[in-house]
């Protein structure tokens, strides 16, 4: 008998160790071998050996019985996937395998796999309410990866042969009789409103059904946003910022859900309204959202009965704000959505946990700040315990404030910056940066002194500067790159406006708290409507224009008339 293959040797009377080898370890070299003690004759021990041996030529005893999915998927995406793809594909790759596959299948043997593990895979993905494709995606990565094994000789065969896939479901476009054209431009000019009951007035459909759709259906927006952003926000790729930002709406009465008198942006100043905060990304010329969440004040959240009379789960506790952000940001990140700086106002950038949960994602960020707020040092300074937080040692120079840090740059390292407006005019600035080291995390025994960049833009006609920023790069900053994230937040003030004055963000009149997320959720698709007119050019194919390329003035005016339709 083959060493390298199996061997019977003989222990005793009627007794026989059977040997299988399953080969060396990759790492030392070693052999590796299973045995089996059986009782018995030369011929059942022959035949237990004969079996194990062909279990080991179909692939169910190789090394593949002593590596688990996970392991393997390592191996494969580091020396066969990431040398022939792209960067984006590697990440679509390893994004797909680790939300769909690894969490099910991970720590399975590779060679225990087989069809019926991975059809239960690709159905719990669709009780999720997972598309078709994004199915036929995951399968794709998948069987690349099965395929390769079997090329290295780990399994004889792939799993994924046979698997039956959900259809994929394709419409195709459907043209509109002359009769339906008339009706939807009448329902769209005949009034500005478009909350639900005038919807279904002028539609002619049932008012309760579509209330019932926005308000108390059981759908998940979850869902619905997952779906924006596996199958939506790939197209706008690559990414240049995050944009983080709140937005709001006058409303009467007190039922509304979060309704309170706080700072309304719509109107600039206190009121009794409705606040959401947003997340939308941006490739630098058009907006998409990727998240929304109702905010509840903290009079709601101690007035349980009251939050019980909307629908607002138990669980629900309060959250600011700049703690919303990073849920939305985190959930983002696990469906795939790609990275980028993270931007917002001085709200979000002078607050120390927010910026806290954008780095453990591994992120970038870009946060307007007041020169006031937040103090520090132009060095790392030493720091000391004392009971239970830490504190500057004595003799160490006192915190100042990013002002007062700013007012030290030397004028050699200002950078005269100047760009052009989307009106045409020339805009000229000064930008400035310094590595600072903020006090705020010095709270605790453990806190540290946080390292950002503090950047100043100041233009030369103003007494003072035009805006700070707190900056957390990977690489050091550039002139280019500073002027470009500091004038990047704009798109997010345009999807407000356009969702606003457009497809009424503001014309929810529901009470409840599913309806208020279902509204977001819906308006974000109304957006993206509008958004695919303006991005595609025909059925089924996606407009590419290349990076220089002039804008198509018959294009816009068509978006333009699209919109001031909607508009009345």
């Amino acid at each position: 008998m083959a060493r390298r293959a199996g061997q019977l040797i003989s222990r005793g009377p009627h007794t026989w160790l059977v040997r299988v080898s399953l080969g060396r370890e990759p790492e030392t070299g070693t052999r590796k071998y299973r045995n089996k003690t059986i009782r018995g004759s030369f011929r059942e021990a022959q035949t237990y050996l004969n079996a194990k041996l062909q279990e080991h030529e179909i692939g169910r005893l190789p090394r593949a019985a002593a590596i688990s999915l996970n392991q393997y998927l390592n191996q494969w995406l580091t020396t066969a996937a990431r040398p022939r793809l792209r960067p984006k594909s590697y990440s679509d790759y390893e994004g797909l395998l680790r939300l769909y596959i690894r969490p099910c299948l991970g720590t399975r043997p590779i060679g225990a796999i087989t069809q019926f593990d991975i059809l239960n895979v690709y159905a719990r993905m669709t009780e999720r309410g997972l598309l078709p494709r994004t199915i036929e995606y995951t399968n794709a990565v998948l069987q690349s990866a099965f395929r390769q094994a079997v090329r290295w000789k780990m399994l004889a065969e792939d799993p994924c042969v046979g698997v039956d896939l959900p259809p994929l479901q394709r419409r195709e476009m459907e043209a509109l009789s002359v009769e339906e054209c008339r009706r939807f431009l009448t329902v769209a000019m005949e009034s500005k409103r478009k909350s639900i009951i005038p919807m279904a007035e002028r539609l002619g459909v049932d008012s309760q059904s579509l209330q019932q759709f926005v308000t108390d259906s059981p759908w998940s927006q979850e869902a619905m946003w997952t779906a924006i952003r596996q199958e939506v926000i790939p197209h706008l790729e690559p990414l240049e910022a995050w944009v983080v930002d709140e937005t709001g709406w006058v409303k009467q009465g007190t039922h509304s859900v979060g309704v309170s008198h706080q700072y309304c942006g719509a109107v600039g100043k206190q009121a009794n309204c409705q606040v959401s905060v947003e997340v939308v990304v941006s490739d630098r010329w058009i907006a998409a959202p990727v998240g929304g969440r109702p905010y509840l004040p903290a009079s709601w959240t101690k007035d349980r009965e009251r939050c019980t009379d909307v629908g607002v789960p138990e669980e629900v506790s309060f959250a600011t704000k700049p703690e919303l952000a990073p849920q939305i940001l985190r959930q983002a990140r696990r469906d795939g959505v790609p990275a980028a700086p993270v931007l917002g106002d001085s709200a979000y950038g002078i607050n120390t946990e927010f910026r806290a949960g954008v780095r453990q994602l591994q992120m970038e960020f870009f946060l307007q700040v007041d020169g006031s707020e937040l103090q520090g040092w132009d060095h790392e300074v030493r720091a000391e315990v004392k009971r239970v937080r830490r504190y500057v040692r004595e003799g160490e120079p006192p915190a100042q404030t990013l002002a007062e840090l700013s007012s030290g740059i030397p004028q050699a390292e200002w950078k005269n910056c100047s760009w052009v407006t989307v009106g045409g005019k020339t805009r000229h600035t000064s930008l400035a940066w310094r590595e600072v080291f903020l006090q705020h995390d010095l709270r605790h025994a453990r806190g540290e002194l946080e390292k950002v960049w503090l950047v100043v833009d100041w233009p030369a006609s103003d007494p003072e500067p035009y805006h700070y920023y707190s900056a957390h790069l990977h690489r050091p900053p550039t002139k280019a790159r500073c002027l470009k994230l500091s004038r990047s937040r704009r798109p997010i003030e345009q999807y407000f406006q356009r969702s606003k004055d457009d497809l009424g963000l503001d014309h929810f009149e529901g009470r409840p708290w599913r309806g208020f997320h279902h509204h977001l959720a819906l308006s974000a698709v109304a957006y993206l409507f509008v958004l695919t007119v303006y991005l595609r050019r025909k059925k089924n194919f996606w407009c590419d224009v290349g990076t220089d390329s002039p804008r198509d003035p018959a294009l816009g005016g068509e978006v333009e008339r699209l919109l001031s339709l909607l508009r009345h």
